[in-house]
C-alpha cells in the first residue's frame, strides 16, 4: 500500500485530490518525521493535512511542481542555503524556515535558557551565558561555513567532500565538548585548501556580510546538536544545587526544544515571524478543494 501510495504522490492529479481523502482542505508536504511537529503548530489543522515524504531528495520533486505553477499544496521546508543562490524560490507555495535547519530556531539561546533552568530546577538565567557560547563557537566555525556554503551552492555532487556532516564532535575539543578546536579546523582547511578557491571563499564572505543574519541562523542545524547538548547539560550541571550532569540524548534534545510557545519574545522573534509571513502567502495562494 506504500508504495502504491509514493507513486500517486507523483502524479498531479493524485496531488490534487489526496487532501480529500484525510477530510481536509489542502496537503502541506514536509521532508521527514523530525519535521512533522515543527511545522505542525504554523497550520490549521481543520484545514491542512501535513504529511512527510521521506526526504530532501523526495522532496525535490513536490517543489519543482510547485516552481512549475501547481498550486493544489504546500511544500514547508528547511531554507538550506538557497539565499546564497541566484534563482531563489519563485513560489508563494514554498514555506522555508528562516535559518538554515529547523534547529537553528529550535536552539535559540532564550529557549535554550528556559530548559537550562527546568533541567537544574533552578531560576537562574543562563542567556547571556548561552549567547557567549554562541558568539565564540559561529566565529570559531566561520571558515568551515565559508566551506561548507562553496561545497553546496558551487561544487559538483562528484567534487564534494564532507565539511558540516551531521555531527560538529570531529572539529570539538575534547575538554570542554561542546567548544570548537580552532587547531582541528585549521588542519582541516589546509589539507583540503586545493577544494575551495580563494576567490569563490571571498565571494561567499561577502555574501554573508550582507545577508543580515546572524552566523548562529546559517550553520547546519545537525551540526549544531552535539554541542548544544553538551552544552546544556554543563550549564544544567553547574547551575544545580548537587553539579550533576544529566546527559541530553538527541530525542529528549529534540522533545524539549521543538516547540516554542512559552517564550517571552515570541512577539519579537525574527524566526516565527518569518515563517507566519511565508505561511500566510501559502494560504492566500493555494486551491483549496470543496468537501
Amino acid at each position: 500500500m506504500e508504495n502504491s501510495m509514493n507513486d500517486l504522490s507523483y502524479s498531479i492529479e493524485a496531488l490534487r485530490v489526496k487532501a480529500f481523502f484525510y477530510g481536509k482542505k489542502a496537503m502541506v508536504y514536509v521532508e521527514g518525521e523530525d519535521d512533522l511537529n515543527f511545522w505542525e503548530p504554523y497550520f490549521d489543522k481543520d484545514v491542512f493535512q501535513i504529511e512527510s515524504v521521506g526526504g530532501s531528495s523526495n522532496l525535490n520533486s513536490y517543489i519543482e511542481k510547485l516552481e512549475k505553477g501547481e498550486k493544489s499544496f504546500i511544500v514547508a521546508c528547511d531554507s538550506d542555503y538557497t539565499a546564497f543562490k541566484n534563482n531563489k524560490f519563485a513560489s508563494n507555495l514554498i514555506v522555508t524556515t528562516y535559518g538554515h535547519s529547523i534547529e537553528n530556531m529550535m536552539y535559540c539561546p532564550y529557549k535554550l535558557n528556559e530548559i537550562v533552568k527546568k533541567l537544574s530546577k533552578s531560576l537562574k538565567d543562563s542567556t547571556e551565558l548561552i549567547e557567549s557560547w554562541y558568539d565564540k563557537f559561529v566565529k570559531t566555525a566561520h571558515p568551515l561555513l565559508l566551506r561548507e556554503i562553496c561545497n553546496t551552492i558551487y561544487k559538483p555532487k562528484e567534487d564534494k567532500i564532507q565539511v558540516f556532516g551531521n555531527n560538529c564532535a570531529r572539529f570539538c575539543k575534547l575538554n570542554p565538548c561542546f567548544e570548537l578546536d580552532e587547531k582541528k579546523i585549521a588542519i582541516f582547511c589546509n589539507e583540503n585548501k586545493e577544494y575551495f578557491s580563494d576567490e569563490i571563499l571571498m565571494k561567499i564572505e561577502d555574501t554573508i556580510l550582507k545577508d543580515g543574519r546572524e552566523e548562529r541562523h546559517l550553520i547546519k542545524g545537525h551540526f549544531l546538536t552535539y554541542a548544544v547538548s553538551h552544552l546544556v547539560t554543563n550549564i544544567s550541571a553547574a547551575a544545580n544545587s548537587y553539579g550533576k550532569k544529566q546527559p541530553l540524548s538527541n530525542n529528549i534534545l529534540y522533545a524539549l526544544t521543538i516547540h516554542c510557545e512559552e517564550c517571552s519574545r515570541k512577539n519579537q522573534c525574527k524566526e516565527k515571524q518569518h515563517i507566519f509571513n511565508g505561511v500566510s502567502k501559502a494560504v492566500i495562494s493555494v486551491n483549496f478543494i470543496n468537501l
